[in-house]
């Protein structure tokens, strides 16, 4: 693939795009003076034509006609320009690219489209882009929206009175969830009553901060002493601990931290990824694979890094078969991996046949493969 090629198309275009803008405001600039011209000459006839007739306006309107019907062309002109110049670059692009984006799966599989529509709409709603999804699923015709609509919206409305310093709707939500029994061993409902009760010390004082603490935090101190005692320490600050060493407790940082500890408990509850969302796993895992299975025939397995490895895997290096019950992985003498029906095909279904390992080319034989469950 010559890139080359590409840049120059590209840096043609933006020639003329930037040629064609100039020549377009030269033009439009010297439109808006003639016809300022003929204005002027109607408006404010000289004293020789100080009793110009409608005949004298009519020749006026001519004479601007004629002079418009040439400068048109040339603004066409400028533009067909840059749409030839455009169009050659676009079919470099088609030359030099597959458009249809099927063609990158190998094995042809058919995708459930209404499936992969749901995904990616599901991925906007988790990023707050409502509308956007929206769009996106009457656009793909779709009939309906993925059931968790509002739910994200639900999420982004507390998370929206986080960054406000609203803690009240999390509150709220927490102690709907711990009465439920879905939030057990999280400490959540601790972190939003440290930072309510610090932000009660701050702006209202040290009587309402440990009123406050004496109701809410005090039935936690057994499960987070070490934590409970810091946060309670922070009365001796009130209204200064900006300098002082518990300032982490009023810093940006820290609503940030509970935000994203919000989000990840809420998108578990309601069925979600905690981290990412399937697409965005998705996509961050081809292009972490691209560069090897890009390859006609690959010479090194796929190594994935341990964040995509939800369930034991295996694909063939050689045929590029997904392992299974009836085709299971089969570890060679080597130390790398096939699966069973590659084996067979290397030994020519002959188990005292040497055959040679596809990854590394190393000579091995079938009594000296086992097999692996995944």
């Amino acid at each position: 693939m010559d890139f080359n090629s590409i840049r120059v198309a590209l840096d043609h275009v933006t020639n003329e795009q930037d040629s064609a803008s100039s020549k377009s405001q030269e033009i439009i600039q010297q439109i808006t003076e003639e016809i300022e011209q003929a204005l002027s000459r109607i408006t404010t006839p000289s004293d020789q034509d100080s009793t110009a007739s409608p005949t004298d306006h009519k020749s006026i309107l001519n004479e601007l006609k004629g002079k418009l019907n040439e400068i048109g062309p040339l603004l066409e002109n400028t533009q067909n320009e840059l749409d030839t110049a455009l169009n050659e670059h676009q079919s470099l692009l088609e030359e030099s690219f597959i458009p249809d984006i099927s063609e990158a799966n190998r094995h042809k599989t058919d995708f459930d489209i209404s499936t992969l529509n749901q995904v990616i709409a599901t991925h906007f709603y988790r990023e707050g882009q409502f509308e956007l999804g929206d769009s996106f699923l009457n656009e793909s015709k779709e009939l309906e929206a993925p059931i968790v609509r509002r739910s994200f919206q639900r999420m982004h409305r507390i998370l929206e009175a986080i960054k406000n310093r609203n803690l009240e709707p999390a509150l709220n939500w927490a102690n709907n969830q711990y009465d439920r029994r879905t939030l057990n061993g999280c400490n959540i409902r601790f972190e939003i009553h440290s930072l309510k009760y610090v932000d009660i010390l701050e702006n209202r004082g040290c009587v309402e901060g440990l009123e406050y603490a004496k109701e809410f935090l005090a039935p936690f101190a057994s499960a987070y002493w070490y934590k409970f005692r810091k946060v309670i320490s922070c009365v001796i600050y009130a209204g200064r601990l900006n300098s002082s060493p518990y300032k982490e407790f009023v810093s940006s940082e820290k609503w940030e931290e509970l935000a994203k500890q919000f989000t990840g408990l809420y998108c578990n509850v309601i069925g979600q990824p905690c981290k990412k969302s399937p697409l965005s796993v998705t996509i961050d895992a081809g292009c972490h694979i691209l560069p090897t299975f890009i390859k006609e025939e690959p010479t090194e397995e796929i190594k994935m890094d341990d964040e995509f490895y939800f369930h034991s895997t295996f694909y063939c290096p050689a045929s590029w078969e997904l392992a299974g019950a009836y085709n299971p992985p089969m570890r060679l003498s080597c130390g790398h991996l096939v699966c069973w029906q590659t084996l067979v095909k290397l030994c020519n279904s002959n188990p005292l046949i040497v055959f040679k390992c596809p990854v590394c080319r190393a000579r091995c034989k079938v009594n000296q493969c086992h097999g692996l469950f995944i």
